[in-house]
């Protein structure tokens, strides 16, 4: 293919191309350096030729033409996928939003058809001969972006890096509407802060040292992460790999100090992988054709399952708030956005023995939290008694309510055989391995919250202890955990067995648990020798009424409802259907990898059904 020619005849002028966007457009600029110039001028010049025309953007570097006039807002209005200053400087002006998301999973809305796309148009390095254009900057989640584009418009600027990559990080000319030679303006460039700050050196002497050889970095933006990358190049420390989402200056005064060589890396081995970079000049020459950096999809670095299989991943990031419970804010300062969600993760235990787990707060928290609003709750109730009476009346309910929810909480007690949060408290300071239970639940919960399936999870979160004791909670739960692991494999025979023996201390477990061990069993009988007497003594009044409560919100439940439909209903057609609603809704649903788990194997019994899915 003559890709010269190709380019020559998709080649046009900026007031030319920003023609083929019309007024209700959704217009995406791309993300941080990758926002055009050029095209951005042209399209601000067609303004009142314009209405609601929505554009998309994220950590922008620069003030949008577009957004410059006044009236601009009843033109356009910016929509950005994660702030900046200049994003706040656009939404303070009352013509920009914040689209709230989890920065990993930014290229699945594209590729979903939540987030259309009429005309994109982004900066990309010059063609090379193999008619490819770079992102250089910011591979992101531009692939999918431009996948998703009825239009897609690129701008060269001869200024931008090229940054070789994994995947979906170049295009080719094949798959470009229309070609804009720009200004070539400068690689708009992120300061790195002046001096770092004294706190931002006291806090870098306490995290370097925790960083041990052969680690893998990732740092977030800010004075205190490049601090820390410009205090580790003055280190002992060596063969120190990265794996991050957003590449900045630190990294780069590691890499010429020789610090980064990537040896001891599992994936990815001696190339520093990132989702997006900004930084200075320096940074930008270093990158540029330069083997070591690997550009990737933000839903690769970000994705807990190849993070997981890094040893020795150590994330460095900046917050705004932290409270006495431990929880943290980085995205806003009261009713201020500042950035967005990005690499933070969800609930888990910190990265220690389980005997100095901080198990206190972990139980305790919500009994002080609901304390703590009662007496504020009386506190401006007794302070403000001119208070228009239904407020007075939702002052002393909450009052009322926070100090009834202490007492239940502070108080130790076991109904049912689910025990309250002093109960727990009590338990973990007597027994160390119940501290061990509840670490192993904390982490194995929000890797399944993430997306992860258990079968794909470390092994030594799945012990299986000789001795057994029912009456412990915490411990039957990582028990129950060990089992489920066997479904995910598919070993279901092994899966039952143990079902079954456990099922033999259920006078010992909390109901809710054999509940679940009654459904699991339901579903292994039924697509193993479906034993009519077995089914019908599983399959209770009891249990139908706990599959519907739980239906919407366990997937697990769909997939007990799909086998039940295929093999005791003999509906096919509904097995079919129930998989189908749950692919539709898999978003919705809280514990991702239980999703994951639960349409792989309807899948297979559909599947080993002859039937098409």
């Amino acid at each position: 293919m003559d890709y010269a020619a190709l380019y020559q005849k998709k080649l046009t002028s900026a007031a030319e191309a920003v023609k083929v966007v019309k007024s209700g457009d959704w217009v995406d600029y791309g993300w941080c350096t990758n926002h055009p110039y050029t095209l951005d001028k042209a399209l601000a010049a067609r303004q009142n030729e314009l209405k609601d025309v929505k554009v998309r953007g994220g950590v922008t570097m620069w003030m949008p033409e577009i957004c410059k006039a006044e009236d601009a807002g009843e033109h356009f209005t910016w929509n950005s996928w994660h702030c900046s200053g200049i994003d706040r400087k656009i939404i303070s002006k009352g013509m920009g939003y914040f689209i709230p998301m989890r920065y990993s999973e930014l290229p699945r809305f594209y590729r979903d058809g939540n987030a259309t796309v009429d005309v994109a148009m982004i900066q990309v390095t010059p063609m090379d001969k193999h008619g490819n254009f770079s992102y250089a900057l910011a591979c992101s989640h531009l692939a999918d972006m431009l996948d998703a584009a009825k239009t897609v418009i690129v701008e060269v600027n001869e200024n931008l890096p090229w940054v070789y990559g994994l995947t979906g990080c170049e295009i080719n000319i094949k798959d470009v509407d229309m070609v804009v030679e720009g200004e070539n303006p400068p690689v708009a460039q992120l300061g790195a802060g002046g001096a770092p700050t004294e706190v931002d050196t006291a806090v870098a002497n306490l995290v370097v040292p925790e960083i041990p050889n052969g680690a893998c970095l990732q740092l977030g933006i800010g004075g205190m992460p490049n601090t820390i990358g410009s205090m580790i190049a003055q280190s002992d420390l060596k063969d120190l790999s990265v794996h991050t989402e957003m590449y900045v200056d630190g990294f780069v005064d590691m890499a010429l100090a020789g610090k980064i060589t990537g040896k001891h890396k599992q994936l990815d081995k001696g190339r520093q992988v990132f989702a997006f970079a900004a930084g200075t000049q320096k940074l930008y020459d270093y990158m540029d054709r330069n083997p070591e950096v690997m550009s990737a999809p933000v839903d690769y670095t970000n994705d807990v399952f190849v993070i997981s299989q890094i040893d020795n991943f150590i994330s460095i990031n900046n917050a705004i708030d932290c409270d006495l419970f431990g929880q943290v804010n980085a995205e806003s300062a009261g009713i201020k956005h500042i950035s967005g969600t990005g690499g933070q993760c969800l609930l888990s235990p910190p990265d220690k023995p389980y005997e100095q787990m901080p198990y206190f707060w972990y139980n305790a928290g919500g009994g002080l939290m609901n304390l703590l609003t009662g007496i504020i709750a009386l506190i401006l109730w007794i302070s403000y008694p001119e208070l228009p009476l239904p407020l007075h009346l939702f002052l002393l309910f909450s009052f009322i309510c926070g100090f009834f929810l202490a007492l239940m909480n502070g108080i130790p007690l076991k109904m049912s055989g689910i025990t309250n949060d002093a109960y727990n408290l009590i338990l973990m300071h007597r027994d160390l391995n119940t501290r061990k239970y509840l670490a192993l639940q904390l982490s194995v919960n929000a890797e399944v919250q993430k997306g992860m399936r258990l079968k794909d999870m470390p092994d030594e979160w799945f012990p299986n202890d000789e001795v057994t004791d029912y009456k412990n909670i915490m411990q039957v739960a990582v028990k129950l955990l060990y089992i489920s692991r066997y479904v995910d494999r598919k070993e279901f025979k092994t899966a039952q067995s143990l079902f079954s023996e456990i099922e033999q201390h259920k006078e010992e477990i909390v109901g809710l648990y054999v509940k679940e061990i009654e459904c699991e069993l339901l579903f292994l009988e039924l697509i193993g020798e479906r034993r009519q007497e077995e089914v019908e003594r599983l399959y209770t009044d009891r249990t139908k009424r706990y599959i519907q409560r739980y239906k919407i919100m366990m997937s697990s439940k769909q997939r007990l409802l799909c086998a039940l439909a295929l093999y005791w209903e003999n509906r096919p057609e509904r097995a079919k259907e129930i998989y189908e609603k749950v692919v539709r809704k898999r978003d919705k649903y809280l514990l991702q990898g239980e999703v994951n788990s639960d349409l792989d194997i309807m899948e297979t019994i559909l599947r080993e059904a002859q039937i098409q899915v």
